[in-house]
C-alpha cells in the first residue's frame, strides 16, 4: 500500500523546512505569517489547490535566495505543479536593493498571472494586520500599490479591507 501525502499538507511542510528559523513579528516563527496569509485568502473565498499552495510558498524563493537549500521556480513546478510555480514566481521579487525599481518590475509581473493579485493582497492583509509595517512603508505606498494592481470588480472587498487597514478612504 502506498501512502499518499496531502499536497497542501506537504506545502506546509516544505515551506516550514525552507523558512527553518526564520521568524516573523512579536516572536512567531515565518510559518505563522503564511498561516496568515491562508487564512485571508479563505476568508474571501479562495479554496483552490494551487491558490492555497502559494501561500505557504509565496516567499521561500526570495527568502533562499543565496543561501544553501535555495529554491527556484523549477523546483516549485516540480513539486507542486506550474500553476502554483506560476503564483509564487509571479509575487516574487528580484533581488534589486531599489525598492521603487523592484516594484515596478514585481507589478506587472502580478498583474498578469491569474490569480497572483488576490495571493499579494492576503500578503499584504496579513502583514498589516499583524503590524508588519512599523514604518510605514505600505502606507506610503498603498496609491502606487492600488493603482498598479486595482482591476474595478475584482477583489473589491479585500481592497476594502486593507484600505481600512491603512486608513485609507474612496
Amino acid at each position: 500500500m502506498q501512502a499518499t501525502l496531502d499536497p497542501l499538507r506537504w506545502a506546509r511542510f516544505y515551506a516550514a523546512m525552507k523558512h527553518g528559523t526564520q521568524m516573523y513579528a512579536a516572536g512567531h516563527s515565518y510559518t505563522y505569517h503564511l498561516k496568515c496569509v491562508e487564512l485571508v485568502l479563505r476568508r474571501f473565498g479562495a479554496n483552490d489547490l494551487s491558490m492555497l499552495e502559494a501561500a505557504w510558498l509565496h516567499d521561500v524563493i526570495e527568502d533562499t535566495r543565496g543561501k544553501p537549500g535555495q529554491v527556484k521556480r523549477k523546483d516549485i513546478a516540480e513539486m507542486f505543479g506550474e500553476r502554483t510555480a506560476d503564483l509564487v514566481a509571479a509575487v516574487t521579487n528580484d533581488a534589486t536593493p531599489d525598492h521603487v525599481a523592484r516594484m515596478a518590475r514585481t507589478y506587472p509581473r502580478i498583474r498578469a498571472c491569474h490569480g497572483a493579485v488576490m495571493l499579494k493582497l492576503a500578503d499584504r492583509i496579513a502583514n498589516v494586520s499583524e503590524g508588519r509595517d512599523p514604518d510605514g512603508k505600505y502606507a506610503a505606498e498603498h496609491e502606487d500599490f492600488y493603482r498598479a494592481l486595482h482591476t474595478a470588480g475584482e477583489h473589491e472587498d479585500m481592497w476594502a479591507e486593507l484600505d481600512t487597514l491603512l486608513g485609507v478612504k474612496r
